[in-house]
């Protein structure tokens, strides 16, 4: 995914049918990068001295086949397809989202 900056326009809840790029933030301190016009996602783990679990692809682009839970206080549920040999998609359940985040290109 291209480099972005943050937007000073925050949401308390995503759905799968909205439009553009945004950065989801948990209670781990992991952030998730959705480009919701693409449909692809990229998951930034914290840190080591975090709460959060290293997971396959972290760092990677995946696709994301549906957002199907993303609101403030609770946690995501995004089903996706990390290009796995014998793995068609995975469910990821997260921490509590703390940040939603609109994001605009840096260009």
């Amino acid at each position: 995914m291209a480099t972005r900056h943050i937007e000073n326009v925050g949401s308390s809840e995503l759905n799968d049918e909205d439009d553009g790029t945004w950065r989801v933030t948990t209670a781990s301190g992991t952030a998730y990068l959705l480009d919701l016009d693409k449909r692809e996602g990229v998951r930034l783990p914290a840190g080591a001295d975090t709460d959060s679990a290293a997971l396959r692809r972290d760092g990677a682009t995946f696709r994301l086949l549906a957002l199907m839970a993303c609101r403030m206080g609770e946690p995501a549920a995004l089903l996706v397809d990390l290009s796995l040999p014998g793995v068609p998609m995975t469910t990821r359940i997260t921490t509590e989202v703390t940040s939603i985040t609109r994001l605009i290109d840096g260009h």
